[in-house]
């Protein structure tokens, strides 16, 4: 990187790094690798944006669907394991989602938790949930290291110019037992609503009644959200 960095010096030029926001943000980076430059022009934006516009210019560049057919991967281990960045994270329209919930809007994980868990399964939301504030809080000194990026929207995440958080925290640890909490209680009182209706209907359930009172009892779950 020494030799990289004399290169640019020679030529005059600024060395560029290639990290974007959304591996900013969990630290997903190898520093003084490819967080190393003098600018980072792709570090405020996230790369849910990124895979979707390099599709769109699949039409003036058609070699690139080539690239788009692979699975993102920072190859961290043997081919044959299949490693892909997703899979050690999470989707990066999650990711996306989550870290406009959290960072932008200031949610806690168990706000974030109700304003998905519609669209997902729930036991998997939960994961996603407590790794991205697990890592986002133990990757800030990364960040700080991470060269200047462009302001493109209101979701910067650059710490020296936007978005401050210390390097060290309670890492939410009390907000996240808070959020596994509150679900754990919605999921004891699932099980004790079928527990009633079986007790009251030994022989057979009506399918359609537990529909109905199943959505009824979802009604009244949120219902208590709102008023708490």
């Amino acid at each position: 990187m020494t030799c990289v960095y004399q290169t640019t010096q020679n030529a005059a030029a600024l060395l560029l790094a290639t990290s974007n926001r959304s591996e900013v943000a969990l630290g997903y980076a190898t520093m003084d690798g490819d967080t190393s430059g003098g600018l980072s022009p792709l570090a405020g934006i996230d790369k849910d944006f990124l895979r979707h516009w390099l599709r769109w210019l699949e039409d003036s560049i058609p070699a690139l669907k080539l690239v788009n057919e692979q699975s993102p991967t920072a190859e961290l281990r043997p081919a044959a394991m299949t490693q892909t960045d997703e899979a050690d994270l999470m989707p990066y329209s999650v990711l996306n989602r989550i870290e406009q919930a959290a960072i932008r809007d200031r949610q806690t994980p168990s706000e974030i938790f109700y304003l998905l868990k519609q669209e997902y399964e729930e036991q998997q939301l939960i994961t996603w949930i407590e790794r991205f504030f697990t890592l986002w809080s133990r990757n800030q000194w990364k960040r700080e290291r991470f060269a200047p990026c462009f302001h493109l929207d209101e979701q910067n995440i650059d710490p020296k110019t936007w978005c401050r958080f210390p390097i060290l925290s309670g890492g939410y640890k009390k907000e996240l037992e808070d959020m596994k909490e509150r679900f754990i209680v919605s999921f004891v009182g699932w099980v004790s609503f079928f527990y009633v209706v079986k007790k009251r209907n030994p022989t057979r359930m009506c399918h359609k009644t537990l529909v109905i009172q199943s959505t009824l009892l979802s009604d009244s779950f949120r219902t208590l959200k709102s008023n708490s």
